[in-house]
């Protein structure tokens, strides 16, 4: 099982048994990261978890469990990566 935090800030499922729960969501500026994260997944339970590029203005159901990555986060509220130093 592999759990992730819900923007209503609870836990949700996103694999379950051994199946997809619920869904990658980007705008299509995480392509490759979100390929590599459905590999991962995959590997780790079986499951392969559906890839959804939101149009303006869509954003997963809040009662489905997703992740929710790149800048489509970002409009959702989740704080930006602290600045590094490099």
């Amino acid at each position: 099982m592999l759990s992730v935090l819900a923007l209503a800030g609870q836990a949700a499922d996103i694999i379950k048994d051994g199946k997809a729960q619920g869904a990658i969501w980007h705008r299509g500026d995480q392509t490759n990261a979100t390929l590599d994260l459905v590999k991962v997944l995959e590997q780790m339970s079986g499951a392969k978890v559906e890839v959804k590029i939101a149009g303006a203005g869509e954003k997963p159901a809040a009662d489905q469990p997703a992740i929710v990555v790149g800048q489509l986060a970002l409009d959702l509220g989740l704080p930006p990566p602290p600045k590094t130093e490099s």
